[in-house]
């Protein structure tokens, strides 16, 4: 699981090179940003062990943060696009509007509903179980409030997967075409459509994680000192 960032890190290394052969490394946004990620990867890969997390929230937060890392999949090539491609910088805008907007949205659905736990005393103790020795982060009430009480998902619809699929299949005839067009390897227009549901889950993955590991098990370390 703590691979993953390594092998998005480098997919997007990959993907950065072809949208820009003619650009250093050391001077491509998108190859800095993609350094980062496999730092970030090989840091997941090793702090749980080195700081000894063992079942420590921390512990399942570094492992989430590492499947959020799925996200590259789109932001990546969406990057390229934005900085590389031939499109008029008023499409690129509207792209770059969309792309954020739609994220922006999903990522808010999840702070929005932890933040009504945090005001709410009953529902809190329900997803943090407090013992004399720690706290502890219960996932099934935290399944059942999402999924049954709130009927939230979380995960995209299914039918975005499927739209998003099928608009990529759909541009596969034109590829020659809209690679000219575009100005970049069909590769990048691909992923950025086809696999947008895939960056939303993983951005899903990282506000979870970051609110339900970090955040709160924070919180209850100032106010009792217990971990969690």
């Amino acid at each position: 699981m703590t691979m993953l960032p390594l092998v998005f890190g480098g997919g997007m290394l990959v993907l950065a090179a072809d949208a820009a052969p003619d650009v250093p490394t050391s001077d491509n946004p998108v190859s800095l940003f993609s350094f980062v990620i496999l730092v970030a990867g090989i840091a997941l890969l090793v702090s749980p062990t080195l700081c000894k997390w063992d079942w420590k929230a921390r512990y399942f937060g570094a492992g989430l943060a590492s499947l959020s890392s799925n996200s590259l999949m789109t932001l990546g090539p969406f990057l390229c696009i934005v900085l590389y491609s031939k499109l008029p910088g008023i499409v690129r805008l509207a792209l770059s509007a969309i792309y954020l907007t739609t994220h922006l949205l999903w990522g808010r659905r999840f702070v929005e509903f932890y933040r009504m736990i945090e005001h709410d005393p009953e529902l809190l103790a329900m997803l943090y179980h407090e013992e004399d020795d720690a706290v502890y982060y219960i996932q099934k009430a935290d399944r059942y409030l999402f999924e049954k009480k709130h009927k939230l998902e979380q995960f995209p619809p299914s039918w975005l997967f499927v739209a998003c699929m099928l608009t990529g299949v759909a541009f596969t005839p034109f590829m020659s075409i809209i690679t000219r067009v575009v100005g970049l390897p069909f590769t990048h227009i691909f992923l950025t459509v086809a696999a947008h549901p895939i960056s939303l889950l993983g951005l899903g993955f990282l506000v979870r994680g970051w609110i339900i590991f970090f955040y709160f098990p924070t919180k209850f370390k100032r106010a009792s000192g217990k971990e969690t």
